[in-house]
Parts: structure tokens; C-alpha cells; sequence
């Protein structure tokens, strides 16, 4: 008895379909966008990441080279430095030879 009087609505269902079928195919495009944002993102942060590394690795270089070259100096200054003691230790040797050769001389030729 009831059934009688009772309408039933039945959804447009064509229309929800057609509607959700944009929605995803929008949001698989977006999906799709976004994916090649991140990528392309991606790579330019992995190029800027490696651009920072690549800066970063010279400096490095650089910073080695410099501490090379003042190794190399202050070894160059240490042989320098004995040398130069070196020469001072050979003259002290020849002018203690020289003074006691003198003295000798001075005592001959006093005698």
C-alpha cells in the first residue's frame, strides 16, 4: 500500500559518472603535473645541490693547495734556517781554528 503512493528518485547516475570521471581524469592530470614539477624540481635542486658540492669540493682544493704552498714555504724556510746554521757553525769552526792558528802564531813569533 505503501508502495503505491511512494515515488522513488533514482540519481542521475550518468551525470555523477560523467562528473567523477572529470574529476579524476583532472586530478590524474594534476597528479601528472605535479610529478613533473617535483621531477623537474627535483633535478634543479639535485643541479643546485651539486653545484654547492662542486663549489664547495674547489674550496676545499683551494684551501689545500694554500696549506700545501705554506708547508712547502715553511719546509723551504726550516732548510733555509739550517743552512744558514749550517754556514754559521762552519765560520765559528774556521774562526776557532783561525784564533787558535793566530794564537799559535802570536806565541812562534813572541818566542
Amino acid at each position: 500500500m505503501m508502495a503505491e503512493n511512494t515515488v522513488f528518485v533514482l540519481p542521475d547516475t550518468r551525470r555523477k559518472t560523467e562528473h567523477v570521471r572529470k574529476d579524476t581524469v583532472f586530478i590524474k592530470a594534476a597528479m601528472v603535473e605535479l610529478a613533473k614539477w617535483l621531477k623537474m624540481r627535483k633535478y634543479v635542486l639535485v643541479q643546485k645541490a651539486l653545484l654547492l658540492l662542486g663549489n664547495f669540493a674547489k674550496e676545499i682544493n683551494a684551501l689545500r693547495a694554500i696549506a700545501r704552498a705554506e708547508r712547502a714555504e715553511k719546509r723551504q724556510r726550516i732548510l733555509w734556517n739550517a743552512s744558514v746554521l749550517q754556514d754559521l757553525s762552519l765560520m765559528m769552526i774556521l774562526a776557532s781554528r783561525v784564533s787558535v792558528d793566530f794564537e799559535l802564531a802570536m806565541e812562534e813569533g813572541v818566542s
